[in-house]
């Protein structure tokens, strides 16, 4: 249900979110902020992680690394107990 949420707010503000065939392409794409949930102890999201280059083209290889960064931040802030 929180995923859904987040979704339709991103749309809300900056379009649409790019399917998961768009983001393992090869193609350049623009980024301007890629996001992670916080969960405390109950798993209960209660923050959110952001990174924003704001770029207007992302290889792949970036993109990647943009995500591996915030998805292990993400969780190493969520195994900290908030």
């Amino acid at each position: 249900h929180l995923r859904q949420r987040v979704l339709a707010q991103l749309t809300k503000l900056a379009g649409r979110p790019y399917s998961r065939g768009e983001l393992v392409s090869d193609d350049p794409l623009p980024i301007s902020y890629l996001a992670a949930p916080v969960f405390d102890k109950h798993g209960v999201a209660r923050f959110e992680v952001q990174l924003g280059p704001l770029r207007a083209a992302v290889p792949r290889v970036e993109r990647d690394r943009y995500i591996a960064v915030l998805r292990e931040t993400s969780r190493a802030l969520s195994a900290g107990g908030s």
